[in-house]
């Protein structure tokens, strides 16, 4: 039996520009050629989750509210380009953070695989390309035995030496989410 192609997003720095700790619904501004990317797993039928770590809740930073407010703002965005939308899956979490119960330790801060057994628990099922602008999601491609890819947008174009500095190898460095999605779309 053949493995379910799903793709496992970052949403700052991926998909929106990351605009540290964002509490704003009204800054969300997608990064060039995003929309064309979901749209482009949407027309070819290939399941999408997105996966990111809100610190910023641990840390005082943003509440959540504020993230519930984002969240709801951009999935009203995507609506509105006709992209269907998938499971957004945040982990809230920072053991160097403050505001407990979020202070701790978990298993869904990525590179953990947390946030995507959430929806998908049999991993051994799928086939997973993690997209996303930092080290963990890199980490989490390779923790979930599936292809990774760095986009260049975001803290990407710093994390890159950085990776390689840590070997940590992704499969592809691309300079957008449209690039890794028409780079590894055929190719997984």
């Amino acid at each position: 039996m053949e493995k379910q192609l799903i793709y496992v997003l970052d949403r700052d720095g991926t998909i929106i520009y990351d605009k540290d700790y964002l509490s704003d619904p009204s800054k969300i501004e997608f990064i060039p050629g995003a929309i064309e990317a979901l749209l482009m797993l949407q027309n070819n039928k290939i399941p999408w989750i997105i996966a990111s770590n809100q610190a910023g809740i641990a840390k005082g930073i943003i509440s959540m509210e504020d993230l519930n407010r984002v969240n709801d703002r951009f999935i009203y965005l995507l609506n509105e380009y006709g992209v269907d939308i998938p499971p957004i899956k945040y982990c809230p979490h920072d053991y160097n953070g403050h505001v407990p119960p979020y202070n701790i330790n978990c298993d869904c801060r990525k590179p953990c695989i947390g946030l995507v057994t959430s929806v998908y628990s049999d991993i051994s099922k799928y086939n997973f390309v993690t997209i996303g602008d930092r080290w963990s999601d890199i980490m989490l491609g390779h923790n979930l035995n599936g292809i990774s890819c760095l986009v260049r947008t975001g803290y990407g174009i710093n994390q890159e030496y950085e990776i390689i500095k840590m070997g940590i190898k992704a499969e592809y460095v691309c300079d957008d989410l449209l690039e890794a999605v028409m780079t590894t779309i055929d190719r997984t």
